[in-house]
């Protein structure tokens, strides 16, 4: 079984109790690999987990995605 992952980067600055990102600077995106997309749907659902979009088929290939606390996205393919 292989995993892989996008690591974000962001330019972030603080000023008084407010913190600014800017999403223009890195990645901003987690994506990892998963060997079944129905198994993976159907165990994250169980999870209480939202499906944000997809499955998709891609013809060799599937995507989802799903969102971390944060709302940012996580990319799953198979």
């Amino acid at each position: 079984m292989i995993y892989t992952a996008t690591l974000n980067c962001y330019a972030v600055d603080k000023i008084g109790d407010y913190i600014f990102r800017y999403d223009t600077i890195g990645y901003r995106i987690v994506a990892l690999e998963i060997e079944d997309m129905d198994e993976a749907i159907v165990y994250l659902k169980s999870k209480g987990v939202e499906i944000s979009m997809g499955p998709v088929n891609l013809g060799n290939s599937k995507r989802a995605y799903i969102k971390d606390p944060d709302g940012l996205s996580i990319e799953l393919r198979q």
